[in-house]
């Protein structure tokens, strides 16, 4: 039984994984840097605060040292400077902000120590200008000042450096405990994927073994091994579930051969035309099967795609499995009906991609397709088997492969086919055994049986014509005429 339409593809599996681990991931860096981040911020803050106080204090030595050059020397330019120096002490002072009450008072007792100086500065150097003896007095209080303005500083940087040291230790031992936690959630991811690659590898590769040993069942005759269950409806389970119809249809053909015969046995010599022509019919419907998606080009398709989801990229296996499932759908849903030339050549296009992962640009392929022809009638799958006989018997033995070139064209009321290969080519001998085992009522095993079967199934169209064209330089090819009939024009099958 098919699973509920909910299951999801391979393709939206492997993308929620990837969302979800990337997401998981995003928000343990998002804590680990914000934590980080804090502390940086932190240190900055506290980093500019200090560089402040002691600029504040060096600066503070500077003026202090203006006012004792300007006892020796009263010049304007040392005037000048003093007052500079004045504005740089007020506004580093104004730069810096308490946090608490105690800096606070420290902030506060240095301030009116700057303002009191300032003022026996302002006298020392007034005193000066008016060549007053007694300007020492003021510049010896400023001196007693600068005393307590040094005694100051040093008790609040310290004061700083203890309260900061505490909270600069509180924060990192927050980033080592937020570190410790994003490494154990990336341990965890890490496992988390490893285990989801696993589960996911496993629901692509069982299938698909089950697939190969089923297709070498059915390879070497056993068409009555159980059908594969079912487990999704992805990918995988569409092409599982179009193997089981396959090997369902074969096996319904096969008995109504097996009937067919039976019947043929007790039928009068006139009757026995009929029933051997109804046999024909039935035995080229299981011969196309064979020939359009027989069990070892099946195996060998598998082998691949197990090898791309194990190896390779998922999507790569993703896409094969996709191709494959199309080819398995088509020759189910078009036994014995009529297809337009554009859908046989999307079959085409589909098993030409398959066999060029497998062998790469040895397999090249070229479609010359008049225009207005895409929608011409054909019997179905009568061009994939030739281009698959052109791949197998021709390209596929040459040392750098070769080129498949399907071409169609309109002649009055005539459509001209042709798949041509410069490949190994086919001897003479060979294309008269072809001519005359397709003449026999019935298709054995030959190794060209696919080519058997359209030459066979293009007889029974009205006025159909296929030649394997002789005494070619090199390569194969095969060209085949039928009447023209568009889609809504009358026909029969």
């Amino acid at each position: 039984m098919m699973r509920k339409a909910t299951d999801l593809s391979i393709r939206t599996k492997i993308l929620l994984s990837f969302f979800t681990i990337l997401v998981i991931s995003l928000i343990g860096m998002a804590g680990y840097v914000k934590s980080t981040g804090t502390l940086l911020d932190f240190n900055a803050e506290k980093q500019e605060k200090y560089y402040q106080s002691v600029q504040l204090q060096n600066q503070c030595q500077r003026i202090a040292r203006t006012v004792t050059g300007y006892i020796g020397t009263q010049t304007q330019e040392i005037e000048i400077e003093y007052e500079m120096q004045k504005e740089r002490i007020l506004l580093t002072q104004s730069r810096l902000r308490a946090v608490d009450a105690e800096e606070q008072s420290y902030l506060r007792a240095l301030g009116n120590l700057i303002e009191s100086y300032f003022i026996e500065a302002d006298k020392t150097m007034a005193a000066l200008r008016e060549k007053q003896r007694t300007y020492y007095i003021p510049y010896y209080q400023g001196q007693k000042i600068q005393e307590y303005l040094r005694t100051y500083f040093s008790s609040y940087i310290e004061y700083l450096l203890g309260r900061d040291g505490q909270l600069f230790e509180a924060l990192s031992a927050q980033v080592s405990r937020t570190r410790g936690w994003t490494a154990s959630a990336m341990a965890v991811l890490v496992v988390l994927v490893l285990v989801f690659i696993w589960t996911f590898t496993k629901g692509i590769t069982e299938p698909l073994g089950l697939l190969v040993r089923a297709s070498r069942e059915m390879a070497s005759g056993n068409l009555e091994a159980p059908l594969i269950p079912e487990k999704s409806r992805d990918e995988v389970g569409q092409l599982t579930h179009s193997f089981n119809q396959m090997q369902t249809s074969i096996r319904g053909y096969v008995h109504d051969l097996k009937e067919a015969g039976e019947l043929s046995e007790k039928l009068h010599q006139e009757e026995l035309k009929n029933v051997r022509m109804h046999e024909l019919l039935r035995e080229a419907q299981l011969s196309a099967l064979r020939a359009q998606i027989n069990p070892h080009f099946l195996f060998n398709t598998l082998n691949v795609i197990s090898r791309a989801a194990v190896y390779d990229d998922p999507h790569v296996a993703e896409h094969l499995i996709a191709d494959l499932a199309a080819l398995l759908r088509y020759s189910l849903g078009h036994v014995n009906q009529k297809s337009t030339l554009s859908e046989e050549i999307a079959i085409c296009d589909r098993y030409i991609k398959i066999q060029q992962y497998r062998f790469g640009d040895r397999v090249r392929y070229e479609k010359r397709i008049a225009a207005g022809c895409e929608q011409a009638l054909i019997p179905s799958m009568i061009l994939q088997p030739l281009v698959e006989n052109a791949v197998s018997h021709g390209t596929e033995k040459m040392e750098n492969g070769g080129t498949v070139t399907i071409a169609a064209r309109r002649r009055d009321a005539r459509l001209i086919l042709s798949v041509y290969d410069d490949g190994a080519g086919i001897s003479e001998e060979q294309r008269q055994k072809i001519y005359e085992d397709s003449a026999a009522p019935e298709i054995g095993r030959d190794r060209h049986i696919g080519l058997l079967n359209v030459m066979k199934r293009v007889r029974m169209e009205t006025g159909g014509k296929m030649e394997i064209v002789p005494n070619l330089a090199r390569g194969t090819l095969i060209w085949i005429e039928l009447e023209y009939r568009e889609t809504g024009e009358s026909e029969h099958v």
